[in-house]
């Protein structure tokens, strides 16, 4: 018997039309044999809704979408826009979140699963929180023993007089990904400039300094369910200038015909990376620790830098990676249906472990409020 799969993506977030590339990528993967698919777009006006109507075209314009969708206790009330037909009831066996950015990255969207009582798959509150806050994630990393950059934290409103690196630095959002407000500064001025962009997106900034030379390294890890963290090949991105930017992320490279929005899987990119094996295996080990010190489950992505002294630093983990990473695990021999297939096992087996736990205290509080 199918599975009642939800795929929710969009949301409320500068990263928006990311999520919904990613999340167009995964749908036409899922197994149409094992699933069927329940499609739920968060729309720019802060609505759930979806579409009985599903096909290539009509998931390349979720924004026509106009069935109204209303979260329940394992299941969903869909409301019909045509009066003709009444609102229905669907059970929901599994959810999918595939947001990036505020709202549905950052454990939000997590906790209304939880609440659902539905397997989640992916990570959960605590993990994707982490994940989002940069801030966040450094000091888990530091408490962690694992190697990050020194990092100034400015907040909004914040009178900056001076940078505590040597230039030139790097300024960045907090809580933000996708390189969105990712600036370069060589002096005072150009960080007070960039500060008021990141302030326009985030209340909270972060300044590193720069490594030149450096080389981004990324690896993705598989884990959860009780079963060992598992990295995947490392790849390196080829950024056109001195940082890895938006467009080079989501606008640079090729389109295939299967995939005509190629999202994270078209930009520039070394896979495997041309690395020396100690150094990868130093950074798939680095992944999994990073990965399981955040609890994290399901699939993620985690960022390095390498300076000119092969010193390596984690910059970042991305509990929902662009294009779910699928790219890196197709090279490391792990099909995007498979990959989605894993994601299904890890979130079952958690649910379940969850489910033997007491949810249940004895207590006379009640009763002596009745009294």
């Amino acid at each position: 018997m199918k599975k009642n799969l939800v795929v929710a993506f969009g949301g409320p977030s500068v990263e928006h039309d990311v999520s919904v590339v990613s999340a167009v990528q995964a749908m036409r993967y899922v197994d149409r044999d094992k699933y069927r698919l329940i499609p739920i777009y968060w729309n720019k006006e802060g609505r759930f809704v979806t579409t009985d109507k599903l096909s290539d075209a009509s998931l390349r314009q979720p924004t026509l979408w106009k069935d109204e969708v209303s979260f329940d206790y394992k299941s969903l009330l869909i409301s019909p826009a045509s009066a003709f037909f009444r609102p229905k009831r669907l059970t929901v066996d599994y959810v999918l979140p595939i947001f990036h950015g505020h709202g549905g990255e950052d454990g939000a969207f997590q906790g209304l699963i939880q609440v659902m009582d539905v397997p989640c798959l992916g990570s959960g509150v605590s993990a994707s929180a982490i994940g989002m806050d940069k801030l966040l994630f450094k000091k888990v990393m530091k408490s962690s023993g694992l190697p990050v950059l020194p990092f100034q934290v400015v907040s909004a409103g914040e009178k900056i007089a001076s940078v505590d690196f040597p230039f030139p630095v790097i300024v960045k959002p907090a809580h933000l990904g996708s390189s969105i407000g990712v600036a370069k500064a060589e002096n005072l001025p150009q960080v007070k400039s960039a500060l008021k962009t990141v302030f326009d997106l985030d209340n909270l900034a972060i300044i590193e300094p720069f490594l030149e030379p450096m080389t981004e390294i990324n690896c993705s890890v598989i884990g959860g369910g009780g079963k060992a963290s598992q990295a995947s090949l490392c790849e390196q991105p080829m950024p056109r200038d001195q940082i890895l930017s938006f467009a080079d992320k989501y606008l640079r490279g090729g389109k295939t015909a299967k995939n005509k929005t190629s999202g994270m899987a078209g930009a520039d990119r070394r896979i495997p990376a041309p690395i020396s094996k100690n150094l990868t295996d130093m950074i798939n080990e680095l992944a999994i620790k990073a990965f399981d010190s955040c609890q994290c489950s399901g699939v993620a992505r985690v960022d390095f830098m390498v300076d000119k002294n092969r010193r390596v630093y984690i910059t970042e983990i991305n509990t929902i990676p662009g294009s779910l990473s699928f790219y890196l695990w197709e090279a490391s021999g792990l099909s995007y249906r498979e990959l989605i297939d894993r994601l299904v096992d890890i979130a079952g087996s958690e649910y379940r472990q969850n489910q033997t736990l007491r949810r249940d205290f004895p207590s006379e509080i009640l009763n002596k409020l009745a009294a």
